[in-house]
């Protein structure tokens, strides 16, 4: 029996009711309706996002790179659940939308994935702190992660680009830096291992998801932006 909170009004005499009430687990239906209820209740809505963002004082720079990373992790999402990846959009777009919480922070990641597990966060708190390194592999099925990973590296500042040339810009920036240019290469083999997990459930290139209105700009990639 688990405790969980309702919005029923009021008893039969006219009280008021406490919004906390008993959820059953006497049956299969039971556990997996309370496993849904929690896993709902572990991933903001949109407007929570928000309201993180504002909190946290996140730039506007920021706000629109993840709200430009959020559209295509959504569209990705959208075509692998249509091809029966079975993911959650929910916790793919709140990965998305608060990946770069704590942008100004070093070990940026990291320190994003501390604040949402101190809100209450644990699973968008794994994606947030997975964003700029993971351990994909081609073994295991798809995560949420590792798409919110890869839709971080197909946009720069509020563009789309395309991951090569993202990561060519990259490595020329460090060049003269061996362990950076180490980081980037393994982040670069990440996104095209993802790629391929990816192309392999929908039938297309990642590349060609995106909505058709939304162009890729190659030439923003040559300049020294922010997000490396």
């Amino acid at each position: 029996m688990v405790m969980s909170t309702t919005e029923t009004p009021t008893s039969g005499k006219g009280l008021r009711i406490s919004d906390i009430v008993l959820l059953d687990m006497d049956t299969p239906e039971d556990y997996l309706y309370l496993q849904s209820y929690h896993r709902r209740k572990s991933i903001p809505t949109l407007d929570e996002c928000r309201q993180i963002l504002h909190e946290t004082g996140v730039g506007e720079q920021v706000k629109e790179h993840c709200s430009m990373v959020a559209v295509i992790a959504k569209e990705l999402a959208a075509r692998l659940n249509q091809a029966g990846a079975g993911l959650d959009k929910n916790l793919i777009m709140a990965g998305a939308l608060l990946h770069d919480l704590a942008r100004s922070e070093p070990d940026h990641a990291q320190a994003g994935a501390r604040l949402l597990e101190a809100r209450g966060y644990p699973l968008v708190a794994a994606v947030v702190g997975a964003h700029m390194d993971i351990e994909a592999d081609e073994s295991h099925p798809l995560t949420e992660a590792e798409v919110v990973f890869l839709a971080d590296k197909m946009v720069k500042g509020k563009y789309i680009v395309s991951v090569k040339d993202r990561f060519a810009a990259a490595l020329k920036k460090y060049q003269g830096d061996p362990q950076a240019c180490a980081a980037v290469a393994k982040r670069l083999r990440q996104a095209e291992l993802i790629m391929l997990k990816i192309e392999k459930i929908i039938g297309r290139p990642v590349e060609s998801v995106p909505a058709p209105d939304i162009h890729f700009d190659k030439t923003y990639c040559k300049g020294d932006e922010k997000y490396a």
